[in-house]
């Protein structure tokens, strides 16, 4: 098995202070579909090839954490009732012609599932436990946030004129999924084998320009914070991410202090880093003593060249990483991306992120890494989804 002990350690240094070099990481689902070339049904509902693929993927590329990822916005919404509908290439879609609230009486409908067998809750649990058996480290856990989740249930657009016209149905919406659903559902995650300390809610929703600030002061933050708090009573660390759009506010500051609140780091995604410079996040993240992650282009990451991919590197190791306490992130990916590009990333944060910094980064030279094609490199492994 291969050892994931000196990435975690890594990543775990980083967040706390200084490791021996940057730690590099990402969720790339759609991009591990594609290269296995497992149809899309199988791989988003079958545990084994959704963790084998995705786990030797990390391991191709050299990532210091395995990111096992999928369409998690969407697990709580199908227990529940929502239809999900599968595309070929791709991740799962919730049926937009159906939701589940149509009125304040629908709420009483919205009762907690069984979460070992409601929809693919099942799926997930023996996800998490395949996944720490693979890499020997607890898997991370997803939900939805309280945000995200009631987008699913209500209908984006019917929430946002909840929210100008009747408030109160939006905020009792917003409670009702989060202490009835998103809080039992977090504990059952929390205990399955190898048991956890941590779950992440991912909140696309909870972005701008889809929403505005207001409607994140309001209707976003609270309902994170209260599950913040409510685990870290009990000894977990429960926050959100996928919010962004900062680079579109008048003032950022004040979103991204709410990230951090959300989060208890700072997590800033490209174009936003790259709209707003990476000094202002590392600004932040050191005010507020906090770890600081930068999330590199999908775009960037998909069409290249690889000396753009290793300059964008370059160059927010350059502004983060002196601080010490700062990780690169690959974003997600579409599924067509060039290995080289993901190679590329990480031989750069390899190269430029090593400590103590070398005084002029720009001086190093960057030298492409010979790839080699997944396709052998699971051969070798003895690996193959079916």
């Amino acid at each position: 098995m291969y050892n994931w002990l000196t990435g975690a350690r890594r990543v775990a240094e980083a967040i706390a202070d200084t490791p021996d070099c940057v730690p590099i990481y990402g969720s790339l689902p759609t991009h591990a579909l594609h290269l296995a070339g497992i149809p899309a049904r199988t791989f988003y509902s079958e545990p084994a090839p959704f963790v084998q693929a995705q786990v030797l993927l990390a391991e191709y590329y050299g990532f210091d954490l395995p990111i096992v990822f999928g369409d998690m916005h969407n697990i709580e919404a199908e227990a529940l009732g929502r239809r999900v509908l599968y595309h070929e290439g791709a991740a799962p879609l919730l049926d937009p012609a159906q939701r589940l609230v149509q009125n304040r009486a629908d709420l009483e409908c919205l009762q907690a599932p069984d979460f070992e067998r409601a929809g693919r809750m099942p799926f997930l649990l023996e996800g998490y436990r395949l996944a720490g058996e693979m890499t020997g480290l607890p898997a991370l856990r997803w939900f939805c946030a309280p945000f995200s989740l009631a987008c699913a249930v209500r209908g984006y657009t019917a929430l946002v004129r909840d929210i100008r016209q009747d408030p109160s149905f939006a905020h009792a919406l917003l409670e009702r999924l989060t202490e009835q659903i998103l809080i039992p559902w977090i504990r059952v995650q929390l205990a399955q084998p190898p048991p956890a300390r941590a779950a992440t809610g991912v909140d696309p929703w909870a972005s701008v320009p889809i929403v505005t600030w207001p409607i994140i002061q309001e209707f976003v933050r609270p309902y994170v914070l209260r599950l913040r708090d409510l685990f870290a009573a009990e000894g977990y660390s429960v926050g959100a991410v996928g919010q962004w759009g900062e680079s579109r506010l008048p003032d950022p500051v004040p979103f991204l202090e709410a990230k951090i609140e959300m989060r208890g780091s700072l997590r800033g995604l490209d174009p936003d880093v790259q709209r707003l410079g990476p000094g202002l996040y590392v600004e932040t993240a050191a005010r507020h003593g906090v770890a600081l992650a930068l999330g590199l282009d999908s775009r960037l990451i998909h069409d290249g060249p690889v000396a753009a991919i290793a300059a964008r590197v370059r160059a927010y190791i350059a502004a983060a990483a002196p601080r010490g306490r700062f990780t690169l992130v690959i974003n997600n990916v579409p599924g067509d991306t060039p290995p080289e590009h993901i190679q590329a990333a990480v031989a750069a944060a390899r190269l430029y992120g090593q400590y103590p910094l070398a005084p002029d980064l720009e001086s190093i030279p960057f030298e492409m890494p010979d790839v080699e094609p997944f396709a052998d490199f699971c051969r070798r492994r003895g690996w193959r989804w079916s």
